[in-house]
């Protein structure tokens, strides 16, 4: 198992964070990950960013990081692409 790594950007902002979460994606946008996909076992987690960055996530793993108008409704990640009511 490997810690989500932040090292996309070496240097870090004012703030501790990675630059790349400080200055082009909210801490608080909505982002899921999901084990063993199509296999026994799978599961899924939707989280923020901000709790994404020590979670823990192997080769089985798939993470998907939305965009500003993702929500999360009834425990899942939704993008909004001209649907009714969402």
């Amino acid at each position: 198992m490997h810690r989500l790594s932040t090292e996309i950007v070496e240097r870090e902002g004012k703030s501790g964070s990675p630059l790349w979460i400080s200055f082009l994606i909210s801490p608080e946008t909505v982002c899921g990950t999901v084990c063993n996909i199509g296999r026994e076992g799978e599961e899924y987690q939707v989280m923020t960013l901000k709790e994404l960055r020590d979670r823990q996530v192997d080769m089985f793993t798939t993470v998907f990081i939305g965009n500003s108008q993702t929500k999360e409704i009834n425990g899942k990640m939704v993008t909004p692409r001209g649907y009714r009511n969402v």
